[in-house]
């Protein structure tokens, strides 16, 4: 006969205890009743953070311990009959992620929000989450749009809500973000930081490096100084591995160039295929020595993408998976999420922070 489980259930969290012990009949418990029973292993008394921090060139949860981010991108914006990641987030734990970097528009609402972040939360991904302003048109996006969609009146609450397990991405698709005059893109940059922070938000904001995240030259040139410029000094800069053609040699210069500077860095995105002009280009990208690299230096990665939600042509290359579960993935996509040895199946490790749980004892 099956025993029961408990699932802690408050103002913003909900914890599947059922997956992480294999109970059978859910029994769900308030907050007050979890916090009266003694839990053997976890703690709130070894929190030290009240959000993902950086601690010189490391990510470390609220316990302190750090984290290395592997797991993949999926644009739950354009998923319609599952806005909230409850039909894919599942199929991507298999693979092992400890993390999701997911694709938003500023038009989506607070509700699909929190319904979203709740499933991660459900499923252990740490959710990495950017917003463009429309992403079916490929209309301009600064730096500060997204800071205001993440600090209006009916999203900041939730931003707030999921601040433990929680990192914002600053993404922009504008003359700025594409350019690689560095004083632009730091102007932009602190101004939007400077507002998020004014309002509260001190999760880690991952910042896309110049040229929309391929410039790492010039990142490691001005990076340090994006830091200090933030109150909470909690950033990540993310680099965007979209390299067409280059050799061996190269890859490793740029992604040195991010990573030698010993400040926190991420890939967010990269696929077995380069990007280019036309945008997706039949060519094979050397993604094996990205996620070697960044295993050496341990620096979190993201693969584009998963593919609940697909490429569409001409850029189908990109897709992960056949239909965005973990048995259709394929190809490039398998190799990376499962059976190469520096793939998310074999690197990837949780992180020691439980959400709802908190910290081991």
């Amino acid at each position: 006969m099956s025993h029961p489980c408990t699932i802690h259930c408050s103002f913003w969290k909900l914890v599947p205890l059922l997956q992480l012990f294999g109970c059978g009949e859910i029994v769900l418990q308030t907050t007050d009743e979890l916090e009266s029973s003694s839990n053997p292993t976890m703690s709130d008394a070894g929190i030290v953070n009240d959000t993902f921090s950086i601690s010189g060139s490391s990510l470390t949860d609220l316990c302190g311990t750090p984290v290395v981010l592997r797991g993949v991108n999926e644009m739950p914006t354009f998923k319609y009959d599952s806005k909230d990641g409850s039909s894919y987030f599942g199929e991507i734990t298999q693979t092992n992620a400890n993390a999701v970097r997911l694709y938003w528009q500023t038009s989506d609402s607070a509700e699909d929000l929190d319904r979203l972040l709740l499933n991660a939360e459900a499923k252990r991904l740490i959710p990495v989450i950017y917003a463009f302003n429309n992403a079916n048109t490929n209309s301009t996006t600064t730096f500060s749009d997204a800071a205001a969609y993440w600090t209006s009146r009916d999203v900041l609450p939730i931003v707030l809500k999921h601040r433990q397990w929680l990192i914002l991405a600053l993404r922009e698709r504008s003359a700025a973000g594409a350019s690689a005059v560095e004083t632009d893109w730091a102007a932009n940059v602190d101004a939007a930081v400077k507002l998020m922070r004014q309002a509260g938000i001190n999760v880690p904001l991952a910042v896309d490096a110049p040229q929309y995240g391929i410039d790492t030259v010039t990142l490691a040139q001005v990076a340090s100084d994006r830091i200090l410029a933030d109150p909470r000094q909690n950033i990540i800069f993310s680099v965007n591995a979209w390299w067409p053609n280059i050799s061996y040699d190269q890859i490793r210069s740029y992604i040195a160039a991010a990573s030698n500077t010993g400040l926190p860095t991420m890939i967010g995105e990269f696929s077995g295929y380069a990007q280019g002009n036309p945008e997706c280009l039949n060519v094979t990208f050397d993604y094996a020595t990205v996620i070697q690299l960044s295993q050496d230096a341990r620096t979190s990665w993201f693969a584009w993408s998963w593919g609940a939600a697909p490429n569409t042509p001409p850029c189908t290359t990109f897709n992960m998976t056949s239909d965005g579960k973990f048995a259709g993935l394929y190809g490039w996509g398998l190799d990376v999420a499962v059976t190469n040895p520096n793939s998310i199946r074999n690197t990837s490790v949780a992180p020691t922070f439980v959400p709802g749980a908190g910290c081991p004892k």
